[in-house]
C-alpha cells in the first residue's frame, strides 16, 4: 500500500513539477561525442515535432520522452565491416535534453517493472534488457545500450570535447545533423558511394536545413587528398544526373556545379533538395522502425 501511495505521489509530482531545460548553454552536449568511427546524430526535437516529421511513433514511453525533449543526441558504433551498414548492427548511447527532472524520471525508472537499479563505480543507474539510463541532473537524460558508467564519465562527469565549436554550431542550427570522423562503415544516405571511396574520408559533416516548407541536405566531407575529394564529387554529380534523367528533367550543369563541388581535399554539397518524406524515412530508419 505504501508503494502505491508513493507511486501516486510521484505521478502527481510529475504533473505539477517545474519545467527543466538543457543544462548546456555554453557548449553542446553532443560535442563530447564523436570519437573515431562513431556516427553522431543530433536533432532539434522541437522543430521535428512542429514540422510533423515524427510520424508513426506509437510507443507511449517513446512519445513521452520525445514530448519532453528539446534536443536528441545519439552516437552509433559498430564492429561490422558490412557497407552500407544496417542500423540493427549498431550499438548506441546518447542524451536527451529537455524537461527531465532527476526525482521524477529516476523514481519512475526505479518503480518500473522493466528496470532494476544498478550501482557501479559509484554511479547509480537503471538497467533493462536493452537500455541503461539515468537523469544525472535536471534537463539531461543519459542512456546507453551498455557500459553506462563509461558513457556517464565520457559525456557528463569527465567530458572531453571531440567536435569543435564551429562544426557544433553548424550541426546545432540544423534540423538534423550527422557527424562522423574516420568512418569504417556508414548507413546509406542515398548517394551510392563505394566503400573504397568512403574509407578515404577523414571527417564528414552532414546537416539538414529547413527553410519554410523546403528541406535541403548539405555536407562538408574532408578526404585524405584532393583527388579523393574530386572522385567523391564526381560520383555524387553522376548520381544526381542519373536521377534527373530518370525523372525526365533536363540537367542544369551550372546549377550542379554550384551544388556539388570541392575545394582542396574538402568535398561539398550545398542545397541538395530532399522531401519531407525523405527526412521522415531517415528518422524512422534511425529509430529502427524499418529494421
Amino acid at each position: 500500500m505504501k508503494k502505491v501511495l508513493l507511486y501516486c505521489s510521484v505521478v502527481l509530482f510529475l504533473l505539477t513539477s517545474c519545467v527543466h531545460h538543457s543544462p548546456y548553454k555554453e557548449e553542446y552536449f553532443f560535442q563530447a561525442m564523436g570519437e573515431d568511427s562513431e556516427i553522431v546524430i543530433t536533432a532539434d526535437a522541437t522543430r521535428l515535432k512542429e514540422g510533423g516529421y515524427l510520424v508513426g511513433f506509437n510507443d507511449p514511453l517513446l512519445l513521452e520522452l520525445l514530448d519532453r525533449s528539446e534536443r536528441v543526441n545519439v552516437a552509433l558504433t559498430t564492429d561490422t565491416e558490412e557497407y552500407p551498414a544496417k542500423f540493427s548492427d549498431y550499438t548506441y548511447y546518447g542524451g536527451l535534453e529537455g524537461n527531465f527532472g532527476p526525482f521524477i524520471i529516476n523514481n519512475a525508472l526505479y518503480y518500473s517493472k522493466d528496470f532494476k537499479e544498478i550501482e557501479s563505480d559509484g554511479i547509480s543507474y537503471y538497467q533493462s534488457k536493452s537500455l541503461e539510463a539515468e537523469v544525472p541532473r535536471g534537463g539531461l537524460l543519459l542512456f546507453s545500450r551498455e557500459n553506462y558508467p563509461s558513457i556517464y564519465k565520457k559525456t557528463y562527469s569527465d567530458r572531453v570535447i571531440y567536435i569543435d565549436d564551429v562544426t557544433a554550431e553548424r550541426l546545432g542550427d540544423s534540423v538534423v545533423g550527422i557527424y562522423i570522423r574516420k568512418p569504417q562503415t556508414m548507413f546509406d544516405l542515398g548517394f551510392d558511394i563505394p566503400q573504397s571511396v568512403f574509407l578515404k574520408m577523414e571527417e564528414a559533416i552532414v546537416y539538414i536545413i529547413e527553410d519554410g516548407e523546403n528541406l535541403s541536405l548539405n555536407a562538408d566531407v574532408t578526404m585524405e587528398s584532393e583527388s579523393n575529394a574530386k572522385t567523391l564529387i564526381t560520383l555524387i554529380r553522376n548520381k544526381e544526373l542519373f536521377n534527373l534523367k530518370k525523372s525526365g528533367i533536363k540537367p542544369d550543369f551550372k546549377e550542379l556545379s554550384n551544388k556539388y563541388y570541392y575545394d582542396g581535399n574538402i568535398a561539398m554539397v550545398r542545397n541538395h533538395n530532399i522531401s519531407k518524406g525523405d527526412l521522415i524515412k531517415l528518422i524512422n530508419t534511425v529509430s529502427n522502425k524499418e529494421e
